[in-house]
């Protein structure tokens, strides 16, 4: 019994659960990501638990022969930190690949956030399914 495994689940499992049939590929992918302190770019408050807030952004594309397959990958996300005691983050990661005139992706994405010092803190995490199809959007809490 041999097994292979495909590349391009190895480089972006996001991109490769959506591409893969198990065969091989030929072609192109680019990815690139990331994240900004905007209060230390924009407001010029120097980053730290005090007070932090980062935007992150990625975009990438790509495009096999075998199809031809086009399509993308996006991300969007947003972080912060205040007083030491308060953080918060969420992000949406996305992949899609050109179905006729339409690009459709799917993902997930998270929220989470935390109050106080853990060991006594309060906690809060929520994943979400999202998709878009010819225009529409669907989430799923």
């Amino acid at each position: 019994r041999t097994c292979t495994l495909d590349p391009i689940v190895l480089w972006d499992p996001d991109v490769g659960d959506i591409v893969t049939d198990g065969g091989p590929f030929t072609g192109g992918y680019v990815y690139g990501e990331g994240w900004i302190p905007i209060s230390e770019t924009l407001l010029g408050i120097p980053a730290s638990c005090m007070f932090r807030i980062s935007a992150g952004v990625g975009a990438g594309a790509f495009y096999f022969v075998e199809g031809p397959t086009f399509g993308g990958k996006i991300l969007a996300g947003v972080s912060g930190e205040a007083l030491c005691a308060v953080s918060v983050k969420g992000e949406l990661r996305m992949a899609g690949v050109k179905q006729g005139d339409d690009i459709n992706f799917s993902g997930q994405g998270s929220v989470a956030g935390k109050v106080g010092k853990c060991r006594f803190c309060l906690k809060y995490e929520k994943t979400i399914r999202a998709t878009y199809k010819a225009g529409e959007w669907d989430i799923d809490l």
